[in-house]
């Protein structure tokens, strides 16, 4: 089951944060959800969400989806957060407003493709590891080489 849910926040000065804002999102998420679920997505190579962070100088909007029921936790996890506390950043984000979607299975994507072509868009940064290096542009028919390897 695919999830999504967009959470904005208002902007604030992040040029202290010594990395990236969706690495705080992350740590942040990781503190809040059950320890045995953090420590269980620390161990796993595929990673069965995303998280994705935008600005436009007024606020700041933080995109998580999910690919499995079980990565839902972290999507119920913000559900329920009013205040979200990002080491290196002075003050706690309020959350101003939830944009919750409505969640699709994979059966219904496959359902309403009439001709099995699938258009895929990514907003967050792809990056994977080749002969134990990061690669940051995608090279798209090694990165789905990778991924049928790690499914078969």
């Amino acid at each position: 089951m695919l999830k999504k849910i967009d959470i904005l926040i208002p902007y604030q000065d992040l040029s202290e944060t010594l990395s990236e804002f969706p690495v705080k999102v992350h740590g942040f998420l990781m503190k809040n959800i059950s320890p045995q679920y953090a420590d269980e997505l620390h161990k796993q190579d595929l990673r069965p969400y995303s998280i994705c962070t935008l600005s436009n100088g007024k606020s700041i909007s933080i995109h998580i989806s999910t690919l499995t029921e079980t990565a839902s936790e972290l999507i119920e996890t913000m559900k329920k957060t009013s205040k979200i506390d990002i080491k290196g950043v002075k003050n706690k984000f309020s959350v101003e407003k939830y944009r919750e979607y409505k969640p699709v299975s994979f059966s219904e994507i496959a359902g309403n493709n009439q001709n099995n072509k699938f258009k895929l868009s990514f907003i967050t940064p792809a990056s994977y590891k080749s002969s134990g290096k990061n690669c940051f542009m995608p090279d798209i028919p090694a990165y789905f080489y990778s991924v049928v390897c790690k499914i078969n």
